[in-house]
């Protein structure tokens, strides 16, 4: 494995052809560069947040720069739409509490708003899916009776 830590770089391709897109850097595309650089044996985001979790220093390194980057973006949007709280579901910062820190720091350096306004979700591993069950239950509970509900048509 090398010691090799992941920078967020702007020159990344995204799949939409520009360079340097958010989610180009911080998506699960990192585990595919941590994989090219040998610090995570399959390109899979679990197993670079188990091996961190597990107590490997370069994977944790990765996560936590993936997490400073993402508290960048989540400062500018703090100072852009004001929200009361920001609900992180991303599973380094659920997992691992130098992330969660790494990504308040950078939201508090870089925004009005407090490090206190960034919270771990609750759901733990299953965030994604509980997530997404979210959004389908929301429109079931919204109006349960219409039957031109999203829900409804399998959507």
């Amino acid at each position: 494995m090398t010691s090799r830590t992941w920078r967020w770089d702007p020159a990344v391709r995204c799949e939409c052809g520009k360079r340097g897109c958010l989610e180009a850097s911080v998506s699960d595309r990192l585990a595919e560069r941590a994989h090219r650089d040998g610090v995570i044996g399959r390109p899979y985001v679990f197993d670079l947040v188990d091996d961190a979790v597990a107590g490997s220093p370069v994977a944790r390194a990765h996560l936590v720069e993936r997490a400073r980057v993402v508290g960048r973006a989540a400062a500018v949007l703090f100072d852009f739409l004001d929200p009361e709280v920001l609900v992180v579901t991303e599973l380094g910062t659920n997992r691992l509490p130098e992330c969660a820190a790494a990504l308040r720091e950078e939201v508090a350096a870089m925004s009005r708003a407090s490090a206190d306004a960034v919270l771990a979700s609750s759901f733990g591993e299953d965030v994604l899916a509980v997530a997404a069950g979210a959004v389908q239950l929301d429109a079931l509970y919204a109006d349960p009776l219409n039957v031109r509900n999203p829900v409804w048509q399998g959507v």
